[in-house]
């Protein structure tokens, strides 16, 4: 709890990230409704390009964290600006793109790795998607991570590959079934690899199923398998300082302990009651048959409710998790748990601010390693964030 409230008061006392959060609250209060539409993923009416229908639409964000640990310490200001397009080029063919323009200042030590923000653009997905009947999809290009929904096995990075998509509706149920190959994302020079290495393959298939059943009562349950194979020494190398069990000293000798291959699965229940909002628990879990008992397991439980109160939300959430040290590949899955060798709690708040659909987003976190292995340490963040919702541009 000290550490909490150390974390707290440093967030508070941090001027800079205080008055940029209020300039932008500001500016969002004096926003129209029409400026900021209710449905967050609304991207507007389709507008014409060259013949070709598309959609467009914006949100921005701002905010700060702090977090600390027995050797680090950062104070981060972070701004976001987020575009989603949608093109049309024929019957059944659809160009997707998500690009962000990021800027990041502040203080930040590191024991290892580099420590410079992440500045600049970032394509956070970018495909092209033909669905030749209702029921099927093809993607193929710059396919986020994120859509495979398991953050202790991949956070939401994209990776160059193709996606195969069956979804049926039967009854009160949607089943879909989903494939995914792609190589997963890495960059070395001739001097942090021994030869030429092999390209690496990442396969996922995953089915899902969600049911809705009566009195306001859904039910979600998913099941996949993983399997890498070929990771490049420089991945292994980074992975190291990040929790997974690693061979070798330097970027060019590294190698995995163990390969990965396994299983994810998970369910959740949602419940929504016009007096209540809604709530929701989940569970997940994450395995690597390749490694032995007590280092490839990986598991969370979460819940959060949403509480209408006139126009607005409040939306409490509270999440336990683990990830034993080799149960995922720790330079592609989610930094928010630590990557790998890690235990903790993420407790959260989030304010929606209907009359504007503008949001206000806390959250602290706790995590520390699971086995002592003199790298890292038990560390403490907290985060504050002010976000819009998307509007058609």
């Amino acid at each position: 709890m000290a550490l909490l409230r150390s974390a707290l008061s440093k967030s508070i006392a941090s001027v800079v990230v205080t008055s940029l959060i209020l300039t932008l609250t500001s500016w969002a209060g004096t926003t129209s409704n029409a400026d900021l539409p209710a449905n967050s993923n609304n991207q507007g009416e389709s507008s014409t390009f060259g013949g070709m229908k598309y959609q467009a639409a914006w949100r921005a964000s701002l905010g700060g964290e702090s977090s600390s640990n027995l050797t680090d310490d950062e104070s981060v200001v972070r701004a976001r600006l987020t575009t989603k397009f949608n093109l049309q080029l024929s019957p059944g063919f659809i160009a997707l793109a998500d690009i962000s323009l990021v800027t990041s200042q502040g203080r930040q030590q590191a024991q290892f790795g580099n420590t410079s923000y992440n500045n600049g653009f970032n394509i956070d997905q970018a495909y092209i998607q033909y669905r030749p009947i209702s029921a099927v999809d093809l993607l193929a290009g710059a396919i986020s991570t994120g859509r495979v929904e398991s953050p202790l096995l991949l956070g939401s990075n994209p990776f160059p590959g193709l996606v195969e998509r069956v979804s049926i509706n039967l009854g009160a149920g949607v089943y879909t079934l989903e494939a995914m190959q792609a190589i997963p994302t890495s960059s070395s020079i001739n001097s942090e690899r021994q030869e030429k290495e092999e390209r690496p393959i990442l396969t996922i298939q995953k089915a899902k199923a969600v049911w809705q059943g009566v009195r306001g009562l859904q039910l979600i349950g998913s099941v996949g398998q993983f399997s890498y194979r070929n990771l490049p020494s420089k991945v292994a190398y980074n992975s190291m300082y990040k929790g997974n069990s690693v061979i070798g000293t330097q970027s060019a000798d590294s190698q995995f302990a163990f390969e990965f291959n396994g299983y994810i699965v998970g369910g959740e229940l949602l419940l929504t009651k016009a007096w209540l909002g809604s709530w929701n628990v989940g569970w997940q879990r994450v395995e690597n048959l390749e490694a032995p008992v007590g280092y490839g397991r990986g598991e969370r439980i979460y819940s959060s409710l949403n509480i209408p109160w006139r126009s607005n939300v409040l939306t409490p959430s509270v999440e336990l998790f683990f990830n034993e040290s080799d149960s995922s590949v720790a330079a592609y899955n989610s930094a928010l748990y630590g990557n790998n060798n890690s235990r903790g709690y993420l407790i959260g708040f989030e304010y929606l601010v209907g009359g504007y659909d503008y949001r206000i987003k806390t959250l602290y976190r706790r995590s520390e390693p699971i086995e002592a292995d003199g790298i890292n340490s038990p560390e403490d963040s907290i985060s504050i964030n002010l976000e819009t919702s998307y509007a058609p541009f």
